[in-house]
């Protein structure tokens, strides 16, 4: 079974079908930081959807400036639709177009500021084996009435047939890139404006790995200016690229980059040319049920370490799940997610750089908003030009979708 991830699931569930991999991460530190303790969360709207309440799930990602997702059309719970946030503004759809045969369920999506991509998985049926892979793409300022192309089939290499273990998608100007993970090997499909079609072909020998590749994890991202590739090894070394046209990859040389990871847990535009990374602890229950991640900010060809987020029993956080990154209006690194809680509920979680370059430790948020809104987790979030945070969460056991803002207080 594809989809929603179940609390406590292992890395065994990957066997079972394809999950979008929204690492995890939790927090600690003591700090003084004006953004945890002098605003607050509210949520603003609910979307519910109870069509496909038991077998559904949502996919979410983040630009400098939207946050979007993939979802159930408010008007047919038979479409997908591909949702965004843009500057602040009012939630807006566009109802992707067929097929009417297979059952779709979302996987991944990607936004920057030009436009967006999509992919679902299919299904016979809604309880059935994943059967492949179709992807979207529009541009930005959403329309009703536009002419979105129908779903293109994403077709990994003739010898693969378990499901993909991960899928995740980015784009940059009019470069879309997917990426998957086919039992630990990469396949990256890519296309841009001028194509008919997706482009594949760049194989684990392009990255470097061999032909025997076994990967831990695998993310893309674009951050306005180029697209960011992210993957662990299965010898725990963590690798990262940098593409201008989603073809060549040039790897990211630095000494800051860990030793050692578990897993990708974290990849996130922050504005034009910045990206957060954030490396899940090498556990063998990572990305799943990580207790610590090592966050790190690529800008340009400089990566630069940002501290450790750990789950801490002070702070009733046990495990952790990390999904997106922004800048707060006061210019702090902002990373939300989820919180496993000593009593198994799991939680929406914000943590905030304590110093300019998290030096001081990272600070969890500890308002009851978010402490007690049970079976849910922050998916994306982006800052606005009028000092607020946006942030979209989702359920972990259904898809119903909400939007929740961050002000500072009077």
């Amino acid at each position: 079974m594809l989809g929603r991830r179940a609390p406590g699931a292992g890395k065994g569930a990957l066997a079972v079908g394809l999950v979008v991999l929204l690492t995890g991460t939790a927090c600690a530190s003591e700090s003084d930081s004006s953004l945890v303790v002098e605003g607050s969360w509210e949520r603003m709207e609910l979307w519910e959807q109870r069509e496909s309440f038991d077998f559904d799930q949502v996919a979410a990602g983040n630009s400098a400036d939207a946050v979007a997702w993939l979802n159930r059309s408010a008007g047919n719970s038979d479409r997908l639709a591909y949702w965004e946030i843009r500057d602040g503004g009012d939630a807006t759809e566009v109802e992707l177009p067929g097929p009417d045969g297979p059952v779709l369920i979302p996987v991944a999506v990607g936004v920057d500021a030009d436009g967006w991509g999509a992919v679902a998985v299919t299904r016979d049926e809604a309880h059935g084996a994943n059967t492949g892979l179709l992807a979207w793409h529009g541009a930005s300022g959403l329309d009703a009435t536009a002419d979105i192309e129908a779903g293109q089939p994403l077709t990994p290499p003739g010898d693969v047939a378990a499901p993909p273990e991960s899928v995740s998608v980015g784009r940059s100007a009019d470069v879309l890139v997917v990426a998957a993970l086919y039992e630990g090997e990469p396949v990256l499909w890519s296309r841009s404006g001028d194509d008919d079609a997706w482009r594949s072909g760049i194989d684990s020998v392009d990255l470097g790995f061999g032909p025997q590749a076994d990967l831990a994890g695998l993310r893309v991202v674009g951050d306005g200016t180029r697209l960011v590739l992210a993957a662990v090894a299965d010898d725990g070394t963590p690798h990262l690229w940098t593409s201008e046209d989603g073809g060549d990859w040039a790897a990211v040389e630095s000494d800051e980059l860990p030793e050692s990871a578990g897993s990708v847990g974290l990849l996130a535009p922050l504005d034009g040319g910045s990206v957060a990374v954030g490396w899940l602890s090498d556990e063998d229950s990572a990305p799943w049920n990580a207790t610590a991640a090592t966050i790190q900010r690529l800008t340009g060809d400089d990566l630069s370490d940002e501290g450790e987020i750990e789950a801490l029993s002070d702070d009733e956080v046990e495990r952790l799940h990390l999904t997106s990154a922004t800048l707060s209006p006061d210019d702090r690194l902002v990373v939300v997610g989820g919180a496993l809680r000593p009593d198994s509920d799991r939680t929406p979680m914000a943590w905030v750089a304590g110093g300019d370059s998290g030096a001081e430790g990272w600070e969890p948020t500890t308002q009851e908003e978010l402490t007690g809104h049970l079976d849910h987790e922050f998916r994306a979030i982006v800052s606005t030009d009028d000092d607020r945070m946006v942030a979209v969460a989702s359920a972990l056991s259904h898809p119903d979708v909400e939007s929740w803002q961050w002000r500072a207080e009077d």
